[in-house]
């Protein structure tokens, strides 16, 4: 009973304080303007980037699963020493705000947890469960990583079918990372535990995306917050709609792409064009990779949204030498494209 309790308190602390402060040693590196939501912003794409571009060489040279989480846990793990280092720094003052600000922010919190309860409950499985799932489960339970067919648990010399896009977007990889480290079931950290990370990522996305609208008027930036949750929540009148695959399947990779990976390459580039920083100018070489391991969807969708935006960057401030930094951020995408198709 005590070990039951113990594994949401182990999610909790992996998930939510240990991203926190791996986003908090990378903001601190890169300069980026510290609050809540750009710290577990940084955590979340720093953690995926790094899980990418560890897991692929692994993946290719038939390398154990342990080993690859070692590894991973290591990479991961010097950030997260950097970020305790880092919060040395941190003052804390109790905010000066209006009492048109407590209420927003009040509302807004308990629109957070309306969205994170509906989650919950409408949590589903599907066929992608034979997928995902079994694959994780199966990098468990034979310490390697898609060798192994998930219809009939038979161990495979080589990649084919299905695999051979998981191959170079390993997210079940990153699913069974979570359920290792937290003790969790790989089903309870797919439909439970995950979803609701996930969902504050991209609820972290739309408040720094409020900012770019709205600046520092707070009620303003919380209403528009509540009207994406709103929308999300109760725009489910159709299994095909954005909502419905959000909230009832944001575990999968591709609705991470799209619930969060777009929205946040939008507020790179923005950041990007209004100068806030040279820190956001690294953000695409971890963005790029980060959005390859979600999905190969991702892997698209990521090189043409930041080749989208450098095409823009170097129309709009004349300095195609720094288009060739986002163009350059592709590189990747485009590595791990010729490497499904060698395959396939």
């Amino acid at each position: 009973m005590f070990s039951m309790l113990m594994r949401p308190v182990a999610a909790a602390i992996v998930l939510c304080v240990i991203i926190l402060l791996v986003g908090n040693g990378v903001a601190s590196l890169l300069k980026i303007k510290k609050s809540v939501a750009s710290v577990y912003f940084c955590g979340l794409i720093f953690s995926w980037a790094v899980t990418q571009l560890v897991a692929i060489p692994m993946i290719l040279t038939r390398q154990s699963f342990t080993a690859t989480y070692w590894l991973i846990v290591v990479l991961v793990g010097a950030s997260f020493l950097y970020g305790i280092y880092a919060c040395r720094k941190i003052r804390f003052a109790w905010p000066k705000w209006s009492v048109l600000d407590w209420i927003s922010v009040g509302v807004m919190t308990a629109s957070v947890l309306i969205l994170l309860y509906v989650n919950l409950v409408t949590q589903r499985t599907d066929a992608d469960d034979s997928r995902f799932v079994v694959n994780a489960v199966d990098i468990l339970r034979t310490d390697t990583m898609f060798l192994t067919n998930p219809a009939t648990g038979e161990p495979l010399e080589n990649w084919q079918g299905e695999l051979i896009k998981d191959v170079t977007a390993p997210w079940a990889v990153f699913i069974a990372l979570c359920a290792k480290l937290t003790g969790s079931h790989v089903a309870v950290m797919a439909h439970t535990s995950l979803p609701l990370v996930l969902l504050l990522g991209v609820i972290s996305v739309w408040w720094m995306l409020s900012e770019t609208f709205f600046k520092k008027e707070r009620f303003y930036r919380c209403l528009f917050v509540d009207v994406l949750i709103l929308v999300t929540t109760y725009g489910g009148f159709s299994v095909y709609t954005e909502e419905v695959f959000m909230l009832s399947r944001i575990w999968q990779g591709k609705s991470v792409v799209a619930a969060f990976g777009v929205p946040a390459a939008y507020l790179i580039g923005d950041c990007i064009l209004r100068n806030k920083g040279w820190g956001y100018y690294v953000l695409p070489v971890l963005f790029n990779p980060a959005m390859c391991l979600l999905s190969g969807m991702g892997l698209i969708i990521g090189a043409m949204l930041f080749a989208s935006i450098g095409l823009v960057y170097g129309i709009a401030k004349k300095n195609w030498r720094m288009s060739l930094l986002f163009w350059g951020s592709c590189i990747p995408n485009v590595i791990y494209f010729l490497i499904n198709r060698s395959l396939g």
